[in-house]
């Protein structure tokens, strides 16, 4: 039988999990995101050069551009979690249904 203390710390295990996940595509967006993967697209689409101030400066100082740069700071985390439902939905309707 499951206990109220196993289940607080199954929470917390999960709770770190989702944090530490939150953390890494987190990272992966503000850092490698704009480092690599805009300059590369910018090259393809022959849309100029992009320098890497012009992504960062709106989290300092606040303008226009500012939603546009935390969005695409999240967008790795938005996508793994994206992937994450759809494989527990799938899961859940193919594995666990009776």
């Amino acid at each position: 039988m499951t206990t109220l203390n196993d289940l607080q710390k199954m929470n917390n295990k999960r709770k770190a999990v989702e944090w530490l996940i939150f953390l890494g595509a987190f990272s992966f967006g503000m850092t490698v995101v704009p480092l690599l993967l805009i300059p590369y697209l910018f090259s393809i689409f022959e849309l100029g050069n992009f320098k890497v101030g012009t992504f960062y400066h709106p989290l300092l100082i606040p303008n226009k551009e500012t939603l546009i740069t935390w969005v695409v700071a999240l967008t790795p985390y938005l996508l793994i979690q994206l992937v994450r439902s759809i494989y527990w939905s799938i899961k859940t309707v193919y594995f666990d249904s009776n």
